[in-house]
């Protein structure tokens, strides 16, 4: 089950360098019930960004401190180490990164018994990574989860990872997308009960110069006006809801397209930072939103995704041309879109709302 809030405040947010907060339950029994604790989130203007660590230092802290990207459209975990020697990682320097020689909880990957050194390779839509699987202690904020594998960064290829200080992903998509059969980090959360509640939230400030926030075990009431919309996950792969329909102006996009191109399902993705939608789909959303002069599109209609809840009522999100169109350096604007079509019918025909 996923859950969306509505009309979300704008002014409601953490301080800055303010890096965790964190509350632990104690039942009345006096046995722990698990964490509610707080990430802050960086808007790096492609991406948002947190801290997370990665092994154990002499002290008893985080061998390394890894600014990633939570990433609700993929599992696995990715960190940039001491063997990533090119561009971009010798921007400011590799050795600055995970050093698994320097943490006293590292251990090596076991493949059929046998140290693994292989590398793993993955393409995302807007870059490659590749690098071996390593194992060691993964930590967030309090949380620290034992014996995590993920892959240590090698190789960086993509203009999306010298954008910004980009030192990993942290997935929480679910296991079915994970590299290997690898169990992802957050169902080891949930297995070792370490939060109060087995959820976590996202609270992006739409004033990017104020802090977003990722919020573990439960959601701060202070940051959302109205109810919470509860939506049923159809496809527990990708964070998949029913796509009822989408409008523009009240008039249906789907009901104008062919089958192969009618979006069924909605993928909510905090790694994507635009929107996406298949081919047909695509081509008549950009027919209604040509690119133009900002001061041009103030009067641009809402898109609206129709989504089926948790109750098998429909829920219109509606979002702003505020949210789905940006503007370049030369004050012209133009959608947020791209074109993907999603091969596997499994879980597709899809549009993705990115963050």
């Amino acid at each position: 089950m996923t859950a969306l809030t509505h009309r979300l405040r704008k002014g409601a947010a953490r301080r800055h360098g303010e890096r965790s907060r964190a509350s632990l339950e104690v039942d009345a029994l006096g046995k722990t019930s698990g964490y509610q604790l707080t990430t802050p989130l960086e808007d790096m203007s492609s991406e948002y960004t947190g801290i997370i660590g990665v092994g154990t230092s002499s002290d008893g802290g985080p061998e390394f401190e890894a600014r990633v990207v939570f990433d609700t459209g993929s599992t696995n975990l990715w960190v940039a180490s001491v063997l990533c020697k090119d561009s971009p990682c010798d921007r400011e320097g590799s050795e600055k990164f995970y050093d698994p020689a320097k943490s006293s909880t590292s251990q090596a990957f076991l493949e059929d018994g046998m140290e693994s050194d292989s590398d793993i390779d993955i393409i995302f839509g807007t870059g490659e990574l590749k690098g071996p699987l390593h194992v060691d202690t993964y930590r967030v904020g309090p949380m620290a989860v034992e014996k995590q594998p993920f892959a240590m960064i090698r190789e960086m290829t993509g203009d999306v990872f010298s954008s910004f200080p980009f030192e990993g992903i942290l997935g929480l998509a679910f296991p079915s997308l994970s590299f290997g059969g690898i169990e992802p980090f957050f169902e080891r959360v949930i297995k070792a009960k370490l939060l109060k509640s087995n959820e976590f939230a996202f609270y992006l400030n739409t004033d990017s110069n104020r802090p977003s926030a990722l919020l573990w075990g439960g959601v701060d009431k202070d940051l959302f006006d109205g109810p919470i919309v509860m939506f049923p996950v159809v496809k527990p792969h990708y964070w998949s809801l029913e796509l009822v329909d989408f409008r523009i102006k009240g008039q249906s996009i789907k009901a104008h397209v062919s089958d192969d191109s009618k979006a069924k399902y909605v993928l909510v993705d905090s790694g994507t930072t635009y929107f996406t939608a298949p081919s047909e789909m695509y081509y008549s959303i950009m027919k209604h939103f040509p690119e133009a002069a900002c001061s041009d599109v103030e009067d641009y209609p809402p898109i609206q995704y129709v989504l089926r809840s948790a109750h098998n009522q429909t829920f219109t999100l509606e979002v702003s041309q505020e949210t789905y169109m940006v503007m370049d350096e030369y004050d012209s604007c133009r959608p947020a879109f791209m074109k993907l079509d999603i091969k596997r019918k499994s879980y597709g025909p899809a549009m993705i709302l990115g963050e």
